[in-house]
């Protein structure tokens, strides 16, 4: 298994569809190719099934800032001139959705992504809140 994680921003959003008795949602990620401007960006393949792709099809849409974590795979056809083809695609496993003008290094997770902990008392409990790490 090939797992692969990027930031980019999203370019054209499928809509939602069904696939047998699930949902999916389809979208590609423009990623940074390099440091020079003139430099195109790579284009990724993305995915997310059930009902996570049911909930983030309201939130993820053109230009949003994500850093996802993914399976690869590689798909592989024939074209209509003989010539086989292939391109990687990835399923989503995880996925953050960054605040609108934040730097995607320094965004934090979205609501998305943020397990939920259990708190116990144990040393250390009566450090601040706001430590700024």
């Amino acid at each position: 298994m090939n797992i692969s994680m990027f930031t980019g921003n999203v370019g054209n959003v499928r809509s939602l569809k069904t696939v047998g008795s699930d949902s999916v949602l389809s979208f590609s990620v423009a990623v940074k190719n390099g440091f020079k401007k003139e430099t195109p960006p790579i284009w990724k393949e993305c995915s997310i099934w059930g009902r996570r792709a049911e909930a983030l099809s309201r939130y993820i849409e053109k230009g949003t800032s994500v850093t996802v974590t993914a399976n690869e795979t590689e798909e592989h056809w024939m074209a209509k001139d003989g010539a086989e083809r292939s391109k990687l695609k990835f399923s989503v496993v995880e996925i953050a959705l960054h605040p609108k003008g934040a730097a995607s290094s320094h965004a934090q997770p979205s609501a998305a992504t943020q397990s939920t902990e259990t708190t116990s008392s144990s040393p250390g409990d009566d450090i601040e809140e706001d430590v700024p790490f």
